[in-house]
């Protein structure tokens, strides 16, 4: 599958769409914080790193985009990985994340396509923070946890933070790994496949 991929790198902006292997690290874009989230993988992947100014899809509705994402690859299948780091992960915090990963799975999604990937076997969410401010379903608003008509899940993301999992538009679901910085203010979270 990654030599099909190979052979459409000449479409994309190497600056932000590139193959990689062994060690990948996704800095957070905020001086305030400082850090990275770091993975290791075995064989070769493909970055796809986010503009200061998303989304990378103009016609997106969703403006906002995680600080990055890539793809693995095993058995002639394909997974997506999702990176976002915060300095501070309040309710408020955690909600623009899920829509920060919601953009960056649709602007992955119109790269893999490009890329000749039909479908990725599995999506993955990784959160990188240095504080967790979140309350607790005890004192969290009551605003907050209000499912609106129409929607399936409350506002403020509650239910996808305790169940680690991000449900997305097109039918598509993905786990949710969580990991709170160390004092370098980085996020090891070893290997992925």
């Amino acid at each position: 599958m990654i030599e099909r991929c190979r052979s459409r790198y000449e479409i994309f902006n190497a600056d932000y769409v590139f193959e990689t292997s062994n060690t990948l690290e996704f800095s957070e874009k905020n001086k305030s914080g400082a850090g990275s989230a770091i993975f290791q993988i075995s064989g070769t992947g493909i970055v796809i790193k986010s503009h200061n100014n998303p989304p990378l899809v103009w016609s997106l509705k969703i403006r906002n985009c995680a600080d990055g994402a890539f793809i693995t690859f095993a058995d002639d299948e394909a997974h997506l990985h999702l990176v976002e780091l915060k300095s501070g992960l309040s309710q408020k915090d955690w909600a623009h994340a899920i829509e920060q990963f919601r953009g960056m799975y649709f602007s992955s999604i119109a790269a893999g396509k490009l890329l000749g990937i039909e479908e990725f076997s599995t999506i993955r969410c990784y959160i990188s923070y240095k504080t967790l401010k979140m309350a607790t379903l005890e004192t969290i608003s009551p605003v907050l946890i209000k499912t609106l008509v129409g929607k399936r899940t409350p506002l403020g993301g509650q239910n996808e933070w305790e169940k680690e999992v991000i449900e997305f538009p097109l039918g598509h679901a993905a786990n949710l790994v969580k990991s709170q910085r160390d004092d370098s203010g980085n996020s090891d979270f070893g290997q992925v496949a």
